[in-house]
């Protein structure tokens, strides 16, 4: 009767098994990391299955420690030998998957630029023009953002930067008004 060490991807599922029979059958309650494992505050991403064992959909890194199952009947009690849970995370740095395109327009014209990142952790997508933030801090968006240029009086360069905790990236497109000579 025991658990054992189990790597799992973040956001898959993990099954910790607990092979405990007994007469009559016993009653199965989880620990980790020496507290009661609370399913009911879980939202259903965590539960009990009928033979015991313990599924975690998909995990994250908060779901990592060391997980015990208590046997418990008439006979008396029983714990497992503990299984360490190790949630693995993929780490990608950011890249564009849709990179914003030149564009030409009338003076007075409007133009909407396109930006989007991947990566793990996703990152957040801002645009600026020359040194000047264009999306305010708290609501840059992650992933993709689309930026919407109005009445446009003159040519410009618009920056598309994509930020995580793995680095920065950026990619530029030129907004060109027709017949500007600047």
């Amino acid at each position: 009767m025991g658990p054992q060490l189990k790597v799992v991807d973040r956001t898959r599922t993990a099954t910790m098994l607990c092979a405990a029979s007994g007469n009559p059958d016993p009653e199965i309650s989880w620990f980790k990391d020496m507290l009661p494992v609370d399913i009911s505050s879980s939202n259903g991403r965590i539960k009990q299955l009928r033979s015991g064992a313990l599924q975690i959909e998909n995990s994250e890194e908060s779901d990592q420690g060391k997980y015990e199952c208590v046997a418990m009947n008439s006979a008396g009690t029983r714990y497992s030998a503990p299984a360490n849970l190790y949630v693995r995370v993929r780490r990608v740095p950011p890249r564009f998957i849709i990179l914003p395109t030149n564009q030409e327009v009338i003076l007075g014209g409007s133009v909407n630029l396109t930006c989007v990142a991947v990566g793990s952790p996703m990152p957040y997508v801002k645009w600026m023009e020359g040194g000047e933030d264009l999306t305010k801090e708290e609501e840059m968006p992650m992933g993709r953002n689309v930026l919407e240029v109005t009445n446009i009086r003159e040519s410009a360069n618009y920056t598309c930067m994509a930020l995580s905790s793995l680095g920065i990236i950026e990619v530029t497109a030129q907004v060109t008004v027709k017949g500007d000579q600047t």
